[in-house]
């Protein structure tokens, strides 16, 4: 086979969805990858894509083309960065994308700094609460909460996530603190929604070494943790604050954590990037930031050890 730019044509195609958008990106017509495509398919004799007017499909030969297509564009893509890249200091484009609150609340603000020591890294970063397939939209690092099991990704726990029940000092003032996660059905919890699945989510705990969910009940549903713990501070009910949140509004003493001895271990931070794609100085220096900035940062967590106001309270 010579036509290698068929099969660039015929891989971003795949990739991008469209003719226009496979266009965009490698800066020509969309006649032109159509007839990369049609040239590729002749020349391999059998179908790559189903077309119609609304979509484009693979052929079962055209999945089996397009894995191993994409493999070999990525290697070669990995080799060229690898001598490339050996000797230079981080620079170029960064593609990042993080989950919204975690991102808005403690990345962010750490972006500045970053830019001071590589002034030649420009960052694309995206906040964004679903899973992105980072090597279909190209992304090089990606930060979650709550990994699921993704193929092909290194995933480095960057902190343990708590997720903490808590409620303002006025509002345990007029009703009763809850003693066992049975007790939070007689409250007003204010719940989350979860983007990706429209579900709303019950409330994780773990006693024994053994985790398990207690449904709660409340008049307020809220798609962002952000938005929850306002509205916990603002006395609206109780809520399950991720730690990184609630730790300042604690701190001064504008929430009190309960049911702290059923607290989830389960949770944590990870900073991803691609087992497959060559890991430049550029996507080396932005994990090891973070890993100095927030790995295990005590700033993340809440302080659930009980001061000496507590201790005479229960003596």
């Amino acid at each position: 086979m010579n036509n290698v730019r068929s099969v660039v044509a015929f891989v971003n195609v795949v990739n991008a969805g469209s003719f226009t958008a496979a266009a965009a990106n490698l800066g020509v017509t969309p006649a032109a990858v159509s007839k990369s495509v049609q040239n590729l398919e002749r020349e391999l004799g059998i179908r790559l894509l189903n077309r119609s007017t609304r979509r484009l499909a693979l052929t079962e030969e055209g999945e089996f083309f397009f894995e191993r297509a994409r493999a070999a564009m990525l290697d070669l893509d990995n080799a060229v960065s690898a001598v490339m890249e050996s000797k230079r200091e981080p620079m170029g484009l960064l593609r990042v994308t993080s989950a919204i609150t975690f991102g808005r609340s403690k990345l962010l603000p750490l972006i500045s700094e970053f830019m001071r020591r590589y002034p030649k890294v420009t960052l694309n970063i995206t906040l964004e609460d679903r899973f992105a397939d980072m090597l279909v939209e190209s992304y090089d690092v990606s930060i979650r909460v709550d990994l699921r099991p993704l193929e092909n990704v290194v995933a480095r726990s960057v902190s343990p996530i708590q997720a903490v029940v808590c409620g303002t000092p006025s509002y345990f003032r007029t009703h009763p603190m809850p003693r066992v996660p049975k007790d939070l059905l007689d409250h007003n919890c204010i719940r989350f929604r979860s983007v990706g699945s429209r579900k709303v989510l019950g409330w994780e705990f773990e006693r024994g070494g053994k985790i398990f969910e207690q449904q709660v009940h409340g008049t307020l549903i809220l798609s962002d943790s952000d938005a929850i713990c306002t509205a916990v501070v603002d006395g609206s009910g109780l809520g399950q604050i991720p730690g990184y949140l609630a730790a300042p509004y604690v701190k001064a003493g504008q929430l009190k954590p309960v049911l702290v001895g059923y607290l989830s271990q389960s949770r944590n931070v990870y900073v991803c990037y691609s087992a497959q794609k060559y890991v430049s100085p550029r996507i080396r220096a932005f994990i090891d930031f973070v890993m100095e900035k927030l790995g295990r940062n005590p700033e993340l967590l809440v302080n659930l050890a009980p001061t000496k106001a507590t201790r005479r309270a229960h003596a």
